[in-house]
């Protein structure tokens, strides 16, 4: 009869059909459990499964039939952490203390795979490897939001000189000697700033970065502020192709 109601909750099921499902299951357990009958009548072991039943019912209709036999395993294995021993009572009380601990169960493995899920989903995202069309359109973004910077603050403060290397890259930057000479006075400048107000700050002096290491990130970014002093934001997004990223 069990396998008739696969993977629908109590609560799914016809209430009559349920219930003689549920009445199997019950005197299962009890059977495992070496529950004595002596003493008491057909009768009396008959009511007790149905007022157990009902009990089922009323307070653990989202289980299935199936998780109640599973419970019985589990518990009769030790796998829950819950005293098992009935002493020769089969009460509410009892049922009720075992499927808690068999719901706690169920939490635990649920979160534990849904970590293990979250895990493996994050490192395939990290290995993703991004489509041609995906680095076309980040780059896109990132030299909006820098050009958009750069007419607020009136400078490039890209710290891993992205868009040098991409305008470089596409001969979009063409560096004449003056402009290289230039980039350099500018970038030591700006590098004496930086480190200067660094230190200002506290700053752990034996982190402090080599300031020809910063000199050459300003002028690289230089570079690029001179790019966007001369051309047309729309004309260079729209210069850009796709095979610039194959």
């Amino acid at each position: 009869m069990v396998a008739s109601f696969e993977n629908q909750s109590i609560a799914k099921l016809d209430i009559q059909a349920s219930s003689g499902a549920i009445i199997d299951v019950l005197s299962k357990w009890r059977f495992m459990l070496g529950i004595s009958s002596v003493n008491r009548n057909e009768n009396e072991v008959a009511a007790e499964l149905a007022i157990l039943t009902q009990f089922i019912i009323k307070n653990y209709s989202a289980l299935t039939v199936q998780e109640l036999e599973l419970c019985i395993d589990l518990s009769l294995t030790g796998k829950l952490e819950v005293d098992v021993r009935s002493f020769n009572v089969f009460s509410a009380a009892y049922v009720s203390k075992v499927l808690n601990a068999y719901l706690e169960y169920k939490r635990a493995v649920y979160n534990q795979l849904h970590e293990r899920k979250d895990k493996v989903d994050a490192n395939e995202e990290l290995t993703k490897v991004a489509t041609p069309i995906q680095r076309m359109d980040g780059m896109i973004e990132l030299i909006r939001y820098f050009h958009e910077k750069y007419l607020v603050d009136g400078r490039i403060d890209d710290t891993f000189n992205v868009l040098y290397a991409f305008f470089k890259r596409t001969k979009r930057i063409k560096a004449n000697e003056k402009m290289i000479a230039d980039a350099i006075e500018y970038g030591k400048k700006e590098a004496e700033t930086y480190i200067s107000m660094l230190l200002n700050l506290d700053y752990d002096r034996s982190q402090k970065p080599s300031i020809e290491n910063v000199g050459k990130r300003f002028a690289r970014n230089y570079c690029v502020q001179k790019l966007f002093d001369k051309i047309n934001i729309e004309d260079l997004i729209l210069s850009i192709q796709l095979k610039e990223f194959e």
